[in-house]
C-alpha cells in the first residue's frame, strides 16, 4: 500500500482550520482533504435516537446540518456528549477513507481537519500534528461572522463562541505531540507561515517536487 504523509490539522472554533487547510491545498501537490465535519453530519443520522437524547431536540432528516448546529450551540456538555458518542463512528470513516485514497498512485499528502481531531487514531497516527491557535477576542468575532445556517438567527451565535470553547477545551488539552503550532493573527502572515512548513516537511521527506503556485 502507498504511503502517503498525513498532515492532521486542529483547533479551536474559529481559529482558521479550514482557511489553513485550503492553504496546505494550495501548497501542496497530489493532496486530499478529507471532511471531517460531513461525517460528523452522517454520525447524526447513524445515532438519530442518541442524538435527539443529548441535544433534547428532534433530527430534521432533511436538514441534518441545521439539527446538529442548534445542538452545538448548545454547547458544553451536550457538545462532548455528542462527541464522545461519534467519535468512533467519525474515526472509521478517517481511516477508511486513508485506506481509499493510499491507493492512488498519484497521491502524496493527505489532510485531516476537525477539531475533535486530538481524540482519534488519526491524530496520533498522523505524520504531522498541527495545532492552529488565535486570539480569543478575535476568534469568537470571526465565529460569529462565518455564514452560518439560514434557518438560525445570526443573534443566536452571539454567546456560542466562549460555550463552544468550553465543550472542546478538554480535547485541545488531549492533544499530544503537537509538531507545529501556528498562530494566526488574520493576515497575510498565516499563509507565509503554511508555506514556511511546507519547505520543512518536503525537505523532511526528501521530497524534490516544487510547491504549488
Amino acid at each position: 500500500m502507498k504511503n502517503c504523509t498525513i498532515l492532521a490539522i486542529t483547533g479551536f472554533c474559529g481559529v482558521g482550520k479550514t482557511t489553513t487547510a485550503k492553504i496546505f491545498l494550495k501548497q501542496l501537490p497530489d493532496v486530499a482533504l478529507l471532511p471531517c465535519d460531513i461525517y460528523m453530519i452522517e454520525a447524526a443520522v447513524v445515532y438519530k435516537n442518541e442524538f435527539e437524547e443529548i441535544f433534547e431536540i428532534p433530527l430534521d432528516m432533511n436538514d441534518c446540518r441545521y439539527s446538529l448546529s442548534m445542538g452545538i450551540n448548545k454547547g458544553d456538555i451536550y457538545f462532548k456528549k455528542y462527541i464522545e458518542l461519534i467519535n468512533s463512528f467519525v474515526d472509521e470513516r478517517v481511516q477508511d477513507e486513508i485506506k481509499k485514497h493510499r491507493t492512488s498512485a498519484q497521491l502524496k499528502f493527505i489532510i485531516i481537519e476537525w477539531g475533535a481531531l486530538p481524540i482519534l487514531s488519526a491524530w496520533s497516527n498522523a505524520d504531522y500534528r498541527i495545532m492552529v491557535d488565535a486570539p480569543k477576542k478575535e476568534r469568537n468575532i470571526k465565529l460569529y461572522e462565518r455564514p452560518h445556517h439560514p434557518r438560525i438567527p445570526k443573534s443566536d451565535y452571539l454567546h456560542s463562541g466562549e460555550r463552544r470553547e468550553s465543550a472542546v477545551r478538554s480535547i485541545m488539552e488531549q492533544a499530544q505531540g503537537v509538531d507545529f503550532l501556528l498562530y494566526n493573527t488574520y493576515d497575510e502572515h498565516l499563509e507565509k507561515k503554511v508555506e514556511y512548513l511546507c519547505s520543512k516537511i518536503f525537505k523532511e521527506q526528501n521530497l524534490l517536487l516544487p510547491l504549488k503556485k
